[in-house]
């Protein structure tokens, strides 16, 4: 990042800052609702759409309807954190970024798309009692079409974003402090990948799943402290 743009790019900084927040914000409440839905709760394993009709209507599934819409709430802040990224690079490092928002299109739309689904159609038609064939597009159902679309998003397109826009800070210790969390995060995304493809390796997945969530949230929170930073020298 280079300071001497900051002062042509007053709207780049504020949504650098408020975007970074937002999908801070976004990470934490999804990882608190999980958390609660597994700790509080007793999160159930697939078995059949019935089981998951009763779930959604109580109180857990209303934890996990909340980690779904911080999922779903999580895509326009990434776009934007990542266009505000490129407007800030270094010339030499913007096709970096650009791939970077490239990958995160494609991971924000797959990840719009499976939410909004989640949110909209699943409980519409529990609701209506009218269950035939939804099994294919609930979440927690791990062999259903959606599911696969989820981790798609999640693990390979989010990881190749976080990992093309790691190469970008390198100027100082808070830079690199944030490449390093984009690196750790984007490479146990796909590690994820791989965990998910072999059924085995299931529990290893779903490790590699929260280093990335945790990894993200901290790129995160030294984006803010970053364009914060970048707010001061500009002012």
């Amino acid at each position: 990042m280079n300071g001497t743009f900051a002062k042509k790019n007053s709207l780049s900084i504020k949504l650098g800052f408020w975007s970074a927040f937002l999908f801070t914000a976004m990470g934490i409440g999804y990882l608190i609702g999980l958390g609660t839905t597994f700790s509080v709760f007793s999160m159930p394993s697939w078995t059949d759409i019935d089981s998951y009709a009763s779930f959604i209507k109580s109180m857990p599934g209303m934890f996990y309807t909340l980690c779904q819409i911080s999922a779903f709430l999580v895509g326009p802040p990434f776009i934007l954190l990542m266009c505000s990224i490129y407007d800030f690079a270094q010339t030499e490092k913007k096709i970096l970024a650009r791939i970077a928002i490239c990958f995160g299109i494609i991971f924000v739309v797959l990840m719009s798309m499976c939410y909004f689904v989640q949110l909209t159609v699943i409980p519409q038609n529990v609701h209506s009692g009218n269950l035939g064939g939804l099994e294919q597009f609930v979440e927690l159902n791990a062999k259903s079409f959606i599911a696969s679309m989820v981790v798609l998003g999640y693990s390979l397109f989010l990881g190749f974003a976080s990992l093309f826009i790691a190469p970008v800070f390198f100027q100082n210790r808070l830079e690199k402090a944030i490449r390093m969390t984009f690196v750790i995060g984007g490479v146990s995304s796909i590690f994820e990948l791989v965990g998910c493809i072999f059924p085995k390796m299931i529990m290893l997945a779903m490790a590699f799943t929260g280093v990335a969530n945790i990894s993200l949230i901290i790129a995160g929170v030294l984006l803010c402290i970053l364009f914060s930073k970048i707010s001061r020298e500009s002012t």
